[in-house]
């Protein structure tokens, strides 16, 4: 039987891109205790699973029996009490079923939650959201349930990791020529596919194999950046990490009591270039501090400089209907409540089952306003903005 690996596919983007973050994290014996948002992200996979196992016919039945129920009932997991299964959660799930269902037609094999040996660390097991083989094409698919972050194809190595394992596991019973990977994010309304052939995958397998085998290097460095640092458990006690930033900024250890940082207009173009390039790491490294001192103070622990304080509060009703019923005898209903008009979204959902018709002619009546101009760096892939200046249309 397979075994968690400490260079697992999902930290494949750490520990390929700074392979001493693998020793840092055994040397603090930091546990992945999880979070809330990756409890809801598996539940949602147990309903993904339990729909591409049952028969088309049975799938809304089962979605329909389960809905308004917690993930404690439904799966018998104490863990997912706090989640209810609602229309939301069934219909961003169906999104994903219905994608890898349509993507494997034709398919002569199709696992769920498939168990993978890892190529470059065998005794250990990946599991992939879901597998089919359609003709010589391997499908791999990769259910994100969160909506904090778009996540990419392009530069990661999770699915390739899955892709090569998946090869080497089924190449025996059939004759792969092509692998396409497939992520799907529902909330984000985020489809990304990428194909590579097996020839491809193998320049691939290599770069994975020496990376895993630099892990194990005594001296592995620790290597700061953006994508292995975002979701590394080891950033709030990262020395590298800390000195990076540091540095960036302008500051050392020894000068942190009274930090002086440089007016805008006192750095170069390039130097501004370069700490916004890097403004992401350095938020989210201090955000990852912050967490680290609240967490050591909620559990009863002292941290010189820093004390926990009651925030600010809005004031409410103790009782809302006993408010309502004396409020009411002075004052009309229309001056109690505020009544405001459902959203475009919302309405899309109260149509669902409309007539195309309708649907249509309701669509005719939303517009979608041009977003906030805000900064991005140029690799974005959204079009740049040429800003006229407002001014030149008035009379001289």
């Amino acid at each position: 039987m397979g075994t968690h690996s400490k260079i697992s596919p999902s930290g494949s983007s750490r520990w390929l891109n700074c392979p001493g973050s693998v020793s840092l994290i055994q040397k603090l014996n930091i546990k992945d205790t999880g979070s809330i948002w990756a409890e809801e992200g598996s539940l949602a996979h147990a309903i993904a699973e339990k729909n591409l196992i049952l028969p088309p016919k049975e799938r809304k039945l089962y979605n329909d029996a389960i809905k308004g129920q917690s993930g404690e009932q439904a799966f018998g997991m104490p863990k997912w009490g706090s989640f209810v299964i609602n229309d939301e959660m069934i219909d961003y799930v169906t999104t994903y079923v219905d994608y890898v269902v349509s993507k494997s037609e034709g398919h002569w094999y199709l696992a769920v939650e498939d168990k993978l040996p890892l190529f470059y660390e065998p005794q250990s097991n990946g599991t992939s959201d879901a597998v089919s083989i359609v003709g010589d094409t391997l499908n791999i698919f990769d259910l994100k349930y969160g909506k904090g972050v778009k996540v990419v194809l392009i530069g990661e190595y999770q699915l390739p990791i899955y892709a090569i394992s998946a090869i080497d596991k089924y190449n025996w019973a059939a004759d792969i020529n092509t692998v396409t990977m497939h992520i799907v994010q529902p909330r984000m309304n985020n489809i990304v596919s990428e194909t590579m052939t097996v020839e491809d995958l193998e320049e691939v397998r290599m770069r994975i194999n020496l990376g895993a085998e630099l892990t194990e290097e005594i001296d592995a460095p620790l290597v700061p950046g953006e994508k292995q640092c975002m979701w590394c458990p080891a950033k709030n006690k990262c020395t590298a990490l800390a000195e990076h930033n540091l540095e960036i900024a302008g500051l050392d250890f020894e000068n942190l009591s009274d930090p002086i940082l440089p007016e805008p207009d006192e750095l170069t173009d390039e130097q501004i270039r370069d700490i916004l390039d890097v403004a992401p790491l350095i938020e989210n490294w201090l955000k990852s501090l912050r967490y680290y001192v609240y967490a050591k103070l909620t559990h009863y622990e002292n941290f010189p400089g820093y004390k926990l304080v009651q925030g600010q509060s809005r004031k409410q009703w103790a009782d809302q209907e006993k408010a309502y019923q004396l409020l009411r005898q002075k004052f009309s209903r229309d001056k109690l409540f505020d009544e405001k008009f459902i959203s475009p979204a919302k309405a899309n959902k109260l149509l669902m089952n409309s007539p195309v018709e309708f649907r249509d002619a309701v669509s005719e009546l939303v517009i979608k306003p041009l977003g906030k101009t805000t900064l991005a760096r140029e690799s974005d892939p959204r079009p740049s903005l040429t800003l006229e200046n407002e001014f030149s249309n008035l009379d001289e």
